[in-house]
């Protein structure tokens, strides 16, 4: 699009899903057709009439996305558009665009490629006996480092910034100390820790490097070693406590010091324990579960990363108040969520406080994460309805039904054991996204044409809406295959085949009681006889009881 065109600026935040994965995934496969349509159709226009934006027959302004943010599923998938910036994307619109061969990220990855087939083989255990998950997450590896092991390509996206920040969080368990200072009588201080992380990555279209603090890659020749960190660190934000492996990252402590800061250029440096750990040569490994542990919607990261340099480091305005500009008449810029889970907290009406031990473990967990994960911030302006730089994408289907995307089953596992669960999701993702897009990602018409960036686009919004006097105008219009109704299939009911999974799970099983005792177990004959009582009543138990639980969750999705 020409330089004189104004921008709207935009963000993505991606929160954790598990096998959910798919619906995001169909989310952004519908974003690049939509993007790439309308391109089409900028084009045309740029050829018949240049820049002269009076005698276009569609809105002209340009989409630039600037961040992409995201933990767990959301942060692998954050990685996967990444890395699809310069690469084809072959829309799946209908089955009949799944062919071998097929060039989309999003779809080989979170539908075609991982299954619990593969998650209940025992690869993991073969390279290293001592257990670290339930499922063998080796699966996992594999498709990280295929969805991002290549990057570069000859695709020119202008919808997406010269410089893309990329932020894929993590959840730290070794922990970054800071101290707080005191006035006092001895040399005591508090010391904090943080255990929320992430990496910061910036992904260069034209091989500039403009955010020194960022760990770079440049589509044009991408760095082997910031590609291999980046595959881990994808790996690691998905790892899901216990279910799936830990994963062991390393960076060096000096970059703590001088990395993205969320609302000024003022750095803070850790207090590490000694004045030589902050040296520039000395790498340190931490573990990492799940980055959706502690921040799942890493909602500051992306919003910080659309503030403008010069209202970022201007010292006259407090942080607290660097904000873009929010009303529907001078928003310029807006963070859109995309999260398959957003409301899964049930309140207890019937709340028991005489509770046991058992259950009190469960609260107590589930109060730590819910707390590191509320914004006091988010919350306020939740209730402004005149906000408009924040918008959200969740599922919902036509039916009146409890439950909209059938991956939600089993705390969101249910994916993983049947592809049609991933395949309803995907194109529910890529039907929601339609929809919000058309209807939802819009500003009221009277407001947007007092907007520099839509104020002299109302001819261009009358002749693509074909109405004189629309109530709303969509921020990205939908042009050509775009604009066609999304397919819909039907709920994949009836579609898993328990004993098919339970077959797949019983090998795995058996593989884990045993590592397990072997690796607590010295006596020889004491290892025997756990062997022997697990083969004939444990191991059943144990499929008994994952049966026994997959079972009633499909009866309460309606999938069995």
């Amino acid at each position: 699009m020409a330089d004189t065109a104004p921008t709207f600026d935009l963000a993505f935040v991606m929160a954790g899903a598990v096998s959910a994965g798919a619906y995001t995934g169909g989310v952004m496969d519908f974003l690049f057709e939509a993007l790439e349509e309308w391109e089409k159709e900028k084009e045309r226009n740029r050829w018949q009439h240049g820049d002269d934006f009076s005698k276009w027959d569609v809105p002209y302004h340009n989409i630039n996305i600037k961040a992409l943010a995201g933990a767990s599923a959301g942060g692998m998938t954050s990685a996967m558009t990444a890395a699809s910036i310069a690469q084809p994307v072959n829309h799946v619109r209908t089955k009949a665009d799944i062919v071998p061969g097929l060039k989309n990220k999003f779809f080989n990855s979170w539908v075609n490629q991982i299954d619990i087939r593969d998650l209940t083989q025992t690869e993991d255990l073969k390279k290293d006996p001592k257990l670290k998950s339930i499922l063998d997450s080796t699966k996992i590896m594999s498709i990280a480092a295929q969805a991002l092991g290549n990057m570069d390509g000859n695709i020119n996206r202008p919808y997406f910034s010269k410089s893309v920040q990329l932020f894929v969080t993590v959840s730290n368990l070794r922990g970054i100390p800071y101290q707080i200072k005191f006035n006092s009588t001895d040399k005591s201080n508090l010391v904090i820790i943080q255990h929320g992380d992430y990496f910061h990555f910036e992904i260069s279209r034209d091989g500039a490097q403009r955010f020194n603090s960022a760990l770079f890659i440049s589509l044009k020749n991408p760095n082997p070693e910031v590609i291999e960190i980046l595959k881990n660190a994808g790996a690691a934000t998905g790892a899901f406590p216990f279910g799936l492996a830990p994963v062991t990252l390393s960076r060096k402590a000096s970059e703590y010091g001088t990395r993205f800061n969320l609302l000024s250029e003022r750095h803070i440096a850790p207090a590490w324990p000694t004045e030589n750990f902050d040296s520039a040569k000395y790498d340190f490994i931490f573990e990492t579960i799940d980055g959706g542990l502690i921040n799942n919607e890493p909602l500051e990261l992306a919003r910080v990363a659309l503030l403008p340099i010069e209202l970022k480091n201007d010292p006259n305005i407090p942080d607290a108040q660097k904000r873009n500009p929010r009303e529907a008449k001078n928003v310029r810029a807006s963070v859109i969520m995309i999260d398959p889970f957003p409301s899964d907290f049930v309140f207890q009406t019937d709340y028991n406080p005489n509770k046991f031990m058992r259950a009190l473990i469960g609260d107590v967990l589930g109060t730590l994460r819910h707390q590191a994960m509320f914004k006091t911030s988010e919350l306020i302006d939740a209730v402004n309805e005149s906000v408009f730089s924040r918008f959200l994408i969740a599922p919902t289907r036509s039916e009146d039904q409890k439950h909209p995307i059938a991956c939600g089953a089993l705390g969101g596992f249910a994916g993983f054991l049947c592809e049609d669960f991933r395949m309803h999701d995907y194109f529910l993702g890529r039907r929601n996204a339609q929809r919000f897009f058309s209807k939802y990602f819009a500003l009221p018409a009277e407001d947007a044409f007092q907007n520099d960036i839509f104020k002299n686009q109302r001819t261009q919004y009358t002749k693509y809406l074909k109405n004189d006097n629309p109530d709303s105008i969509p921020i990205i219009p939908l042009l050509g295959s775009a604009a066609m109704e999304a397919q819909a299939i039907d709920w994949p009911q009836g579609k898993i085949d328990l004993e098919d999974v339970m077959n797949h799970f019983d090998s795995r099983i058996s593989a884990v009681t045993s590592n397990l005792i072997s690796e607590f177990t010295s006596n020889y004959f004491q290892r025997k006889a756990l062997q022997f009582a697990l083969s004939a009543y444990g191991n059943k138990r144990i499929h008994d009881f994952i049966k026994k639980t997959i079972a009633k969750e499909m009866d309460d999705f309606k999938l069995s």
